[in-house]
């Protein structure tokens, strides 16, 4: 009978099978390396980025059920204290830890952000817009690694009240 150690922490349940406290102890550590890991609530896949424009003309109501609301603020939210960034270094923050989402993962977050008006896009110089590319090209503007680098993102800004009213 062996004693486990978690992060220096003994793992209690010594009467259990070896196989299922190890297996304890690997989730508790993914856990706390990856803390960030169950803001995804909703699997993705390169299908679903070329739905979000496919679906861009189309109204979408705060609290649509589309979910990762939490990974998506994550994403705003660095965004929000940097400037201009590219996708390749957002993959680079968002896959490791403490995030550890996958890279589909991230280029859908970033193309939701895009698709509700929150970031804007620049490629090569030019600033893209919905009506600028069919959902295809999209879907493969964000999920080749070509064009990772060369994809520059930033929170899209707003005028305030005040500036409205001038």
């Amino acid at each position: 009978e062996a004693d486990i150690y978690v992060y220096g922490s003994k793992l209690s349940g010594g009467s259990r099978a070896f196989e299922t406290r190890l297996n304890d102890a690997l989730k508790q550590q993914v856990e706390r390396l990856f803390n960030h890991l169950t803001d995804i609530d909703k699997s993705v896949s390169e299908q679903d980025i070329g739905k979000l424009f496919a679906d861009a003309g189309q109204m979408r109501l705060g609290g649509d059920g589309t979910g990762n609301s939490r990974a998506l603020d994550d994403v705003r939210n660095s965004l929000s204290r940097t400037v201009t960034t590219s996708l390749k270094t957002l993959l680079g923050i968002f896959t490791k830890e403490p995030y550890g989402f996958l890279p589909v993962d991230v280029e859908w977050l970033v193309a939701r952000l895009f698709a509700d008006g929150i970031l804007t896009l620049t490629m090569n110089h030019e600033q893209l817009s919905l009506s600028s590319r069919n959902a295809q090209e999209f879907q493969r503007l964000f999920t080749r690694v070509e064009s990772q680098e060369r994809l520059l993102c930033d929170i899209r800004k707003h005028a305030t009240d005040k500036q409205k009213r001038l």
